[in-house]
């Protein structure tokens, strides 16, 4: 995922995001927010962020003759709040 828009935590389970990070999404909730994970940290810095601030990361947008009208993954993972 990319990050499209910066985020400030106030609670602690939050991570601070700022514009063209990539995170991996561990798990996305009713709530619209998502627990993420900042790639590239050697911490493993985890914490929830709004859905609204990431954006799907393109896949294999260069190749030749690939189909821009491919199949979406939706993630079905839902919170057990």
């Amino acid at each position: 995922m990319l990050v499209e828009h910066t985020f400030v935590p106030s609670l602690a389970d939050e991570l601070s995001i700022k514009v063209g990070e990539t995170l991996r999404m561990l798990e996305e909730y009713e709530d619209e927010w998502c627990l993420v994970e900042r790639l590239g940290s050697r911490s493993n810095e985890r914490g929830v962020v709004p859905r609204f601030c990431l954006k799907e990361r393109p896949r294999g947008q260069h190749k030749r003759g690939a189909s821009s009208t491919g199949t979406s993954s939706v993630r079905s993972g839902k919170s057990q709040q």
